[in-house]
């Protein structure tokens, strides 16, 4: 169950950006500090989609990641038996290492730039 964990700070993660980044929206005078916010949550996004397409995951896989939901996906992939996995047609990677590239990717791109960014 240490999986449910992980995938549901991953979104806690994913939500708390988008709220920091409206917070700041909503604050005269602070506005600005919310487009790097939503910037670092976009190329996050759009990295994890990148990989997921030059691994050869899908198109399935790539378009999940542009509307963040890699994290599910992936975890799905892991957990289900071989015959209900989503979208893996030639993938260079196990869904296991897919995972692993996901979270590596949302620490790297997403938590670590905005833990550095936010006041």
């Amino acid at each position: 169950r240490i999986w449910l964990a992980a995938l549901v700070l991953s979104y806690v993660d994913l939500i708390s950006s988008v709220f920091v980044g409206l917070d700041f929206m909503a604050l005269e005078g602070l506005k600005t500090n919310a487009y790097p916010i939503f910037g670092i949550l976009g190329f996050s996004l759009v990295v994890q989609a990148l990989v997921a397409y030059s691994t050869n995951q899908g198109l399935r896989a790539t378009m999940v990641a542009l509307f963040g939901g890699k994290y599910v996906f992936d975890q799905w992939n892991v957990v289900a038996y071989p015959s209900l996995r989503l979208d893996l047609p030639s993938s260079t990677l196990s869904p296991e290492s897919c995972l692993a590239f996901t979270r590596v990717l949302e620490v790297t791109c997403d938590s670590l730039p905005q833990l550095m960014w936010q006041p």
